[in-house]
């Protein structure tokens, strides 16, 4: 019996799918930079070209074409075309392409691949590992700065707290609060107690250290996703009333 091509999807982006989780993983890798000649280039932005590069390669062998039709085509092709003319028009074409090349067209060739090669469950775990995995990487990095602000007593709340890798602590909560999102949906309806459990881990560290990062933001959006998961499950009242008492204790 011949495979289908959604089948052949499943079964031969190996490469592609492993490439894609580990540039996830190394998302915070954006600050480590270095140029090629003239060519300024990051760790992130290797890892997506190289990922990019073996799904052009596996898509060549396995004589299939990338997922080129859904809702987000005709968005994407419009939003390149606009920062094609923001090129155009800006008072640096070389800094302007710099941004549009880093903050359009790879983020969009990134989701072309992702949105082809994941086909199931399974596949989806593996890209949000990924993405998890860096989510600890600024965790860990980001708490250790701000405990250690607090011990040697420079911490000052009515600033921005101190931050490793991002330019300011609401990029903190900006990277982490949507994975505690997605963290706290698998923790509240995954089966897998063994999954259940890593997600508890994850979700302890995301957590801790969005609220160390002492963004206002990111305080609006936890507690957003806070009762968005709350009233999405059955037992609703005892998860609100637990999410009531952090929040009383946030404030004060």
């Amino acid at each position: 019996m011949v495979p289908s091509r959604t089948e052949a999807r499943q079964d031969l982006y190996r490469v592609t799918l492993g490439l894609a989780a580990l540039t996830c993983a190394l998302t915070p890798a954006y600050i480590i930079r270095w140029r090629v000649a003239f060519y300024p280039t990051t760790v992130l932005e290797v890892a997506i070209v190289v990922t990019v590069v073996a799904f052009a390669y596996e898509s060549w062998q396995l004589r299939l074409a990338p997922a080129w039709r859904s809702p987000f085509t005709l968005p994407a092709a419009l939003f390149l075309i606009a920062g094609a003319i923001s090129v155009l028009v800006a008072p640096d074409r070389r800094a302007a392409l710099g941004i549009y090349r880093a903050y359009l067209i790879e983020p969009v060739a990134f989701f072309l691949v992702i949105s082809t090669v994941v086909r199931s469950a399974r596949h989806a775990l593996l890209i949000l590992s990924g993405l998890a995995a860096g989510g600890v990487v600024v965790a860990l990095a980001n708490s250790v700065v701000v405990l250690d602000a607090i011990r040697h007593h420079t911490l000052n709340p009515s600033v921005t707290g101190p931050v490793v890798i991002y330019t300011n602590a609401n990029d903190v909560a900006l990277f982490l609060v949507p994975l505690i999102a997605v963290g706290g949906s698998l923790l509240l309806y995954s089966a897998d107690r063994r999954q259940r459990l890593v997600i508890a881990v994850f979700l302890v560290l995301a957590v801790a250290a969005t609220v160390l990062s002492l963004s206002r933001g990111g305080y609006l959006a936890l507690a957003a996703v806070t009762l968005g998961l709350a009233l999405s499950h059955r037992r609703r009242w005892q998860l609100l009333a637990v999410a009531v008492v952090v929040a009383v204790v946030l404030v004060l």
